[in-house]
């Protein structure tokens, strides 16, 4: 039976950095949205997106952090 540990670190950091860089796209995205409409303000908009943003930060944190860590002492 093979070793797949080495594919399940490398997807915990794969799946990390997918989720900071989609955490980066919705933050630029809600920050600099240059067509709002007067009654859509920043304040409403990030009302609406601070828990997939705080989400995405985290998830994003925790699987790279883990994924680095078990590929270290994988190696070790």
């Amino acid at each position: 039976m093979e070793d797949k540990s080495g594919f399940m670190h490398g997807l915990a950091v794969g799946l990390g950095i997918g989720c900071i860089a989609t955490f980066v796209i919705v933050w630029i995205a809600v920050f600099f949205s240059p067509k709002l409409p007067q009654t859509l303000t920043y304040e409403s908009m990030l009302s609406i997106f601070i828990y997939p943003i705080v989400y995405l930060l985290t998830v994003g944190l925790v699987a790279l952090t883990a994924g680095i860590v078990r590929e270290y002492y994988a190696r070790k």
